[in-house]
């Protein structure tokens, strides 16, 4: 059984065992399981099994669940659910009739053709008030629908595919959507090399998608493929039509993002991938409306009353929209200027405080609870025996809601003070507009042409739906005014990435597996990191890592036995006494058969 499947399980078990609480693991598809076991396979530990097909290894995995007593759930192996839509934790199926309806979810929508990848990635994205859309491959007629809704009602707009042929062709599809990969952006980031063979693999289409003029003039016209290696994805048949060549899946990616080197806080590879998703939709979106994902009235007002008045929610209802009308409005103003993408769970926090402190200390309402206890106590109604609502936790009365993460809040808000633009130079203007109103349309067109053909077409269609005049000039002015603001601040927030060093050509001989060094010499080194790693597990038997760098070694080693170099293994042609060898085994099976008989 496979190291991560059969330590997850036995922990399941036990758990189940001593009726305790299942222990939480981070999410994992059955694919990026697949390509963390390629390694593995053939290899003698695990019984020198041939490597099985995909579909083979995905059904053996029900099979060991079903055998135990368990669901793939439990052990954090999560498979694609029928839906559509993720968000809030829960999924939707994107129907005609609910287009409208889903269209409000998220600030942002991003379209993933993998179901699983979408479940993986998204709690996270739901806590950044990010929806997460399955398009199931080519991108079916509702889906574009609510794409085109949600753009109408504010969102933007992004795709995620494979690094394909076909997943350029389903990004190009969403021509108002950034693409974030996968490309060569992402493979940069997470170290996966073509020359890969666990990460990037061989892949052979049935139907071909596109010819090679074609791809070559959506790759060369559509700025968004900017990061993409055409010799890398494709190999021209005789016919010219493009299917042949090289690919790697999102949970290629997925996988590789979970190894310790990328996962140093052991958070799980979905977390890593989406914090660097994060990154590429803060750079060409800085500033997002979080009205579409924060309520500016929060729905747990009532838990800051004084006791009869929670019994009295419907009386003093409209009494309270009154009193936090103008702080309801200042945080409406501040949700449409949070620079980047900010998590929901606090922004809900700080609204409650800041509109709960106003309702506490008015004196009106103090007044009228005591007044209600002796209405009540005189005419008999009953208020003050009404039970509260059982529903709602302790946690949700004291102002919280759903308890959101631990973590200090953190929204940065984009000032509302613009600058004028710079100075025209002397001659330059464009008929029709004064001076001030051109040098504004000429910053909002630098720009446009700086950040590419989405944001651009997102800008110029809102300064049209304006009437295009010089308000819709001065508003469209604010409008990346602010986004550079946004940008300038995320900027400044970012930690500097952490890159590791280039290895350079003559340092290439000293590193695992030593590929440069003479034969005897890499089998001297390999013995030394097998003694370090042995001497590592002694003293921490469960460090992962040193099991893994361990088992590399012992295979390497293993490679070089065979062929008789820095040792041998018993018995092969390689062995001096093999001859000697042979004779005691075949004296030990002959007594082995004497005694059965």
């Amino acid at each position: 059984m496979l190291p991560l499947i059969e330590n997850r399980l036995q922990r399941v078990k036990d758990a189940k065992a001593l009726n305790s609480p299942l222990p939480k693991f981070d999410e994992r598809t059955q694919d990026s399981i697949w390509y963390n076991c390629l390694p593995l396979w053939e290899k003698e530990k695990y019984g020198s099994v041939a490597k099985p097909t995909r579909d083979h290894f995905k059904q053996e995995i029900d099979t060991i669940c079903a055998r135990n007593g368990v669901t793939r759930e439990e052990l954090g192996i999560i498979a694609s659910p029928w839906a559509a839509i993720y968000y809030e934790g829960i999924w939707r199926l994107v129907s005609y009739d609910a287009i409208i309806e889903l269209a409000k979810k998220g600030v942002t929508l991003v379209f993933i053709e993998k179901r699983d990848i979408v479940q993986a990635l998204g709690p996270y994205a739901s806590a950044d008030g990010v929806a997460l859309v399955n398009s199931r491959g080519f991108l079916v007629e509702y889906a574009k629908k609510l794409a085109e809704a949600a753009k109408q009602g504010g969102a933007h707009l992004a795709i995620m595919t494979d690094y394909d042929v076909p997943g350029i062709m389903i990004a190009w599809e969403l021509k108002d959507a950034i693409w974030l990969g996968c490309d060569e952006r992402m493979l940069t980031r997470f170290g996966i090399k073509h020359n890969n063979k666990d990460y990037a693999v061989d892949y052979n289409a049935a139907v071909a998608r596109t010819n090679e003029s074609d791809l070559r003039h959506i790759l060369e016209t559509d700025k968004r493929f900017a990061y993409v290696d055409i010799d890398f994805i494709r190999k021209r048949r005789d016919d010219y039509r493009v299917v042949d060549g090289k690919r790697v899946e999102l949970d290629a990616v997925l996988a590789r993002a979970g190894e310790p080197e990328h996962d140093r806080n052991g958070e799980g590879g979905a977390k890593v991938l989406w914090d660097y998703i994060k990154e590429l939709i803060d750079d060409a979106y800085p500033l997002q409306d979080y009205n579409r994902a924060v309520e500016s009235k929060s729905p747990t007002l009532s838990n800051h009353y004084p006791e009869s008045y929670r019994q009295l929610t419907d009386f003093v209802e409209q009494f309270v929209d009154d009193i936090i009308r103008p702080k309801k409005e200042q945080i409406e103003s501040r949700l449409k200027k949070t620079v980047g993408l900010t998590n929901v769970g606090q922004l809900k926090e700080q609204i409650d405080k800041e509109e709960g402190k106003m309702i506490s200390a008015n004196k009106q309402l103090k007044k009228l609870g005591t007044a209600i206890k002796v209405i009540d106590k005189k005419y008999g109604f009953g208020i003050t025996k009404t039970k509260l609502d059982s529903k709602k936790t302790l946690d949700e009365r004291k102002g919280g809601g759903k308890k959101a993460l631990n973590v200090p809040i953190n929204q940065h808000v984009v000032s509302s003070e613009i600058p004028d633009p710079p100075p025209l130079k002397k001659g330059e203007s464009i008929g029709g507009l004064d001076p001030l109103t051109y040098a504004k349309f000429k910053v909002i067109n630098d720009y446009c042409q700086q950040e590419g053909p989405v944001v651009e077409k997102e800008i110029m269609d809102k300064m049209q739906a304006d009437g295009g005049c010089h308000h819709a000039i001065d508003n469209s002015y604010k409008d990346v005014m602010m986004r550079k603001k946004a940008k300038e601040i995320l900027q400044q927030q970012r930690p500097p990435q952490q890159r590791q060093p280039r290895i350079k050509e003559d340092q290439i001989e000293h590193t695992f597996p030593y590929p440069g060094l003479p034969a005897e010499e890499r089998a001297k080194e390999l013995r030394e990191d097998g003694k370090f790693f042995h001497d590592v597990l002694s003293d921490k038997p469960d460090d992962e890592y040193a099991q893994r760098r361990l088992r590399e070694t012992e295979d390497e080693l293993h490679k070089l036995y065979e062929r008789g170099i820095g040792g041998y293994i018993l018995g092969s042609v390689h062995d001096p006494d093999r001859v000697s060898y042979l004779r005691g085994v075949v004296a030990v099976n002959t007594l082995e058969e004497e005694e059965e008989k």
